[in-house]
């Protein structure tokens, strides 16, 4: 509604400069909406996301302590 009223005005510097303020704050709440939109879905796909029970990192491998055929290196 602001801008018809301002687009009905005569052409200034005070009515560019307002429809200029107006145009960016009119991308700033589609951007803002946007990023909004984009957060909720993270979100939801975090809250759905099935944790394991444990991590592939928390695996005890059992590994024995077996003697190693290798020899080690004297200086």
């Amino acid at each position: 509604m602001a801008v018809i009223d301002t687009l009905s005005l005569e052409n200034s510097v005070a009515r560019s400069r307002t429809l200029a303020y107006l145009g960016q704050t009119a991308l700033k709440c589609l951007e803002v909406g946007e990023l909004e939109d984009r957060l909720a879905l993270l979100e939801g796909a975090v809250k759905s996301r099935e944790l394991s029970p444990a991590s592939d990192f928390d695996l005890d491998l059992d590994i024995e302590d077996e003697p190693c055929d290798r020899k080690e290196l004297t200086p």
